[in-house]
């Protein structure tokens, strides 16, 4: 092609020089351009990703259901979600906070508002948490794993390095 051509030298040079594409070919298919975990990675990423993304919307929808009846009732300060630690609350009426069914997080400065996490969401958001956590880790086993493959190549990278840097 045209551009090996034009590079005949410096691949000439890389071709007598350690083959890592193997490693190449392994970071490409762990890692895409923005360096997210791909779904390739490990067996169980695509259920996991396809199963948070349900639970997110089943919150979600359930959320709303719960906020235009409490809203309906006088009972909030203001009808859209406040979101606070991965938690998804409701801002309640200091005066309505018996009837908020669910568990405070924080208060406002002022006192007027009590943030409450409704006692229906908790069991989804608990199993969000869950699944993002697994996440996390089949993630950070990939970049370990991929780590450890770099630094076992480490004397064939410096020696490309240098090759290329010539």
């Amino acid at each position: 092609s045209k551009i090996r051509n034009q590079y005949r030298a410096l691949n000439g040079l890389i071709v007598n020089g350690p083959d890592t594409a193997n490693l190449a070919r392994l970071i490409r298919n762990s890692v895409d351009e923005r360096g997210k975990v791909r779904d390739e990675a490990d067996e169980n990423l695509p259920k996991l990703r396809v199963e948070i993304q349900k639970l997110i919307q089943q919150r979600s929808k359930k959320f709303d259901l719960i906020a235009e009846s409490m809203h309906n009732k006088g009972v909030l300060q203001q009808r859209q979600p406040v979101q606070r630690a991965g938690k998804l609350l409701l801002a309640v009426k200091a005066t309505h906070a018996g009837r908020a069914g669910g568990a405070i997080h924080e208060r406002s400065q002022s006192g007027d508002t009590i943030f409450v996490e409704p006692t229906a969401i908790m069991e989804l958001s608990n199993r969000v948490a869950e699944t993002e956590f697994r996440i996390k880790r089949i993630e950070e086993r990939v970049f370990r794993d991929l780590s450890l493959a770099v630094l076992r190549r480490q004397d064939d990278l410096l020696i490309v390095n240098d090759i290329i840097c010539k």
